[in-house]
C-alpha cells in the first residue's frame, strides 16, 4: 500500500467517525411513527370535511323537501361527461345527489368530482350539476365552479326549476 493511500483511507476513516457523532439521525422507527401519525391525522381531516359536506347536502335536500342521497344511486356519472363545461375532464364521479320524482318530473342536483388537466398539472376538483326530466326531454345545468357549495346547489335548481330559497342557514 503506497503512502498516500494509507493517508486516504485513514483521513476517510476518520472523517466518517466524525460525521456519524456530528449528525444524529433518528432511528428508522421513529421516522415510522411519525409518518403514521401524519397519515392519521390527514384522513382525519378528509373524514371530518366530508362529513361538513353531507350535513351541508343532506340540509339543503330537507330545505327544499327532497331526497338525500350520498352516492351515484342513478348512474348519473356515465351521462354527465358529455355536458361537462370543461373538456378533457377525467375520473368522473357524481355524488352528494339531492333529488326529487313526482310522476315523469324528476329532478336531482349533485356534485362532479373529476380530473382536469394534462400530464404534471393535473387537479382534483368539484363541480355541481343538475338534470331535469319530463317526460322525454331533459335539462342539464352547471353551476359556476367559483362559488361555495350551497350557492351551486342553489343556481342549478334556480336555472332549472326556477324557484330560490334562502341557502344561508345551510352553510358550513
Amino acid at each position: 500500500m503506497l503512502i498516500g493511500e494509507r493517508l486516504f483511507w485513514g483521513q476517510l476513516a476518520a472523517l466518517s467517525a466524525f460525521h456519524s457523532f456530528s449528525k444524529p439521525q433518528a432511528a428508522p422507527s421513529i421516522l415510522l411513527v411519525v409518518l403514521i401519525e401524519i397519515t392519521i391525522a390527514a384522513i382525519a381531516a378528509q373524514i371530518l370535511l366530508r362529513r361538513r359536506t353531507i350535513n351541508t347536502v343532506r340540509k339543503l335536500a330537507a330545505n327544499w323537501g327532497m331526497h338525500y342521497q350520498p352516492a351515484d344511486a342513478f348512474g348519473l356519472t356515465e351521462r354527465v361527461a358529455e355536458h361537462m363545461p370543461m373538456p378533457g375532464a377525467a375520473k368522473l364521479i357524481a355524488m352528494d345527489l339531492i333529488y326529487r320524482q313526482q310522476g315523469d318530473d324528476f329532478f336531482c342536483a349533485f356534485t362532479i368530482t373529476f380530473t382536469a388537466g394534462a400530464l404534471a398539472t393535473k387537479h382534483r376538483r368539484w363541480q355541481v350539476a343538475a338534470v331535469h326530466q319530463v317526460g322525454n326531454h331533459y335539462s342539464w345545468a352547471t353551476a359556476t365552479a367559483d362559488d361555495a357549495l350551497a350557492d351551486q346547489y342553489e343556481q342549478v335548481r334556480q336555472e332549472l326549476l326556477g324557484k330560490s330559497s334562502a341557502t344561508e342557514s345551510v352553510r358550513p
